[in-house]
């Protein structure tokens, strides 16, 4: 299937402001994956002081947040620009680290999951701070939220502990099962 999506255009750049993601490169990773499932791709321009820059955001709301009717949701799809001074750091990190691939890969699994997953909000956010990409997002196979600390590629991974319950638990939690890794 060909990729489909309707694209809500670029906010103009405020001066010192660019984008570190061509819509031609997003679109390479989305075909490479093999999505075909998108509501919309929009080009976003906020300036504001924050301690870390959104780069890059999928969310779709749960299928499940309409009372009494079932709505078939798609992931909608925005891109942020980010200071000029800190674009080509961003770049070099969303290049070394294979970023928009993964993301694709995330929204191809997001496609053919379950109705209990898709039932659920789900997003995945790519921020730049500190000089390193962190990365966060629900994890479509298992409906874990990811986040934690540096794994050496400036990916932010979490020790996730499964607790009896099959309920996640923070590490140094009272958890009933060893810890392991859930990527990002």
């Amino acid at each position: 299937m060909v990729l489909e999506y309707e694209f809500l255009g670029r906010d103009k750049l405020v001066k010192g402001y660019t984008y570190p993601i061509k819509r031609g490169d997003l679109d390479v990773a989305l075909e490479r994956a093999g999505v075909t499932d998108l509501d919309y791709v929009t080009y976003g321009c906020h300036t504001g002081k924050t301690d870390r820059e959104l780069v890059l955001k999928a969310s779709m709301t749960g299928e499940a947040f309409n009372p009494g009717s079932w709505i078939k949701m798609s992931p909608a799809i925005g891109v942020f620009a980010v200071p000029v001074t800190m674009s080509q750091r961003i770049k070099q990190l969303l290049a070394e680290q294979n970023v928009l691939n993964e993301f694709a890969r995330w929204l191809k699994v997001l496609e053919g999951a379950e109705n209990v997953r898709r039932d659920q909000r789900q997003y995945y956010y790519v921020y730049f701070e500190d000089d390193r990409l962190e990365i966060e997002h629900t994890k479509v196979t298992e409906g874990l939220y990811c986040r934690g600390d540096d794994n050496g590629f400036g990916i932010r991974v979490l020790q996730v502990q499964i607790a009896s319950k099959g309920r996640p638990s923070l590490p140094g939690s009272e958890g009933r099962s060893r810890p392991r890794s859930v990527g990002s």
